[in-house]
């Protein structure tokens, strides 16, 4: 493998670099069909990264909707249990209602 060419890591003076594979003397020398070849293997690149950067954005979107969904559904469990047990609640203090009530009735007072 002594023809992999090293792509430089880091550009100088804030410019990007051109690779060291491909020289203006190169590119002077490229007829018009190996220029469209460039072109269309750059373009290629560019299109299969951003490919892949929106596939990693839609992952998380849908990652980010499933936490937010499942954090819906708890809350909708804890209201739903939390209500059950206000449920149970009224239904003791309409028992106590009633027997108040009976009470009262036995005792000859007043009904509220």
């Amino acid at each position: 493998m002594n023809n992999v060419v090293q792509l430089p890591t880091k550009a100088t003076d804030d410019k990007p670099t051109i690779p060291d594979f491909i020289t203006g003397a190169d590119i002077i020398k490229m007829n018009d069909q190996e220029l469209d070849n460039l072109v269309d293997a750059i373009r290629n690149r560019r299109e299969a990264n951003h490919s892949h950067y929106k596939t990693v954005i839609t992952g998380t979107k849908n990652m980010s909707e499933d936490k937010i969904n499942n954090a819906i559904a708890k809350k909708s469990e804890m209201i739903i249990k939390k209500i059950q047990v206000i449920d149970a609640a009224f239904e003791k203090m309409q028992t106590y209602v009633n027997e108040i009530r009976g009470l009262r009735i036995q005792a000859g007072l007043e009904l509220i």
